[in-house]
């Protein structure tokens, strides 16, 4: 019973003063509203998802569209190259990305400029275009840099394959000057197909998630196998 009455008469005192109300429970409560609204998208993430990436593809070009297909293939990544505007859908622009990682709805986006293919074409350095939301940069520092890595690798498979398409031309160009007897010693068009297959499936085997230190060149295991013989 005596610990009853203390506990009445205590908050009989605490009821009387004020300056201890507002200490106790208007404070706490003014730190937590203040702390949510300049936190809270970074927690939050995008109002409607905290994982889907604008890509803008402006040069409709065969090189621009592998980076979209490598993009669309990130596990736990949606990629949107359409919005739909009056109950129709159109393609994303420049605009609309840039609108939704204003409006803090996206935490990043790319976008893939025009000239893009030509300037691979010619060889020349071709660059994507990414942005990320301030606002939201935990998320988006790990969200955009995968995405950078994909990009990074498919811009390094095309660089190979360029330099693949030289080199057989100079070694054509060169054959073309050895006897007829000679030249039919060398089937060119075999060893293009060879270079290709085995490209290809080292370029599948680098997308896995391997660990760091675990990249080494792929030794194909089947004896049948007539591209690695």
């Amino acid at each position: 019973m005596n610990f009853l009455y203390m506990t009445i008469k205590d908050l009989k005192i605490l009821l009387r003063d004020r300056g201890a109300m507002v200490n106790l429970f208007l404070t706490p409560l003014m730190f937590i509203v203040v702390l949510s609204l300049a936190l809270g998208p970074t927690f939050r993430g995008p109002s409607d998802s905290a994982i889907r990436i604008p890509v803008v593809d402006e040069d409709q070009s065969a090189q621009s569209q592998q980076i979209v297909d490598a993009l669309k293939a990130i596990k736990g990544v949606t990629t949107e190259t359409q919005i739909t505007d009056a109950n129709a859908a159109r393609a994303l622009t420049r605009v609309d990305a840039e609108d939704l990682l204003r409006n803090g709805r996206r935490v990043g986006a790319v976008i893939i400029p025009r000239g893009f293919g030509e300037m691979l074409a010619r060889g020349e350095t071709a660059r994507v275009i990414v942005l990320q939301d301030p606002a939201q940069a935990n998320m988006a520092n790990v969200v955009m840099g995968v995405a950078t890595g994909v990009i990074a690798q498919v811009l390094g498979d095309e660089a190979a394959r360029r330099g693949a398409d030289a080199f057989f031309k100079s070694l054509e160009s060169v054959l073309k000057q050895l006897p007829p007897q000679a030249q039919s010693q060398f089937d060119l068009k075999k060893i293009q197909r060879r270079d290709t297959r085995r490209r290809i499936l080292w370029s599948k085997l680098k997308r896995q998630a391997l660990p760091r230190g675990a990249w080494k060149r792929p030794v194909c295991t089947n004896k049948m196998c007539r591209v690695c013989r």
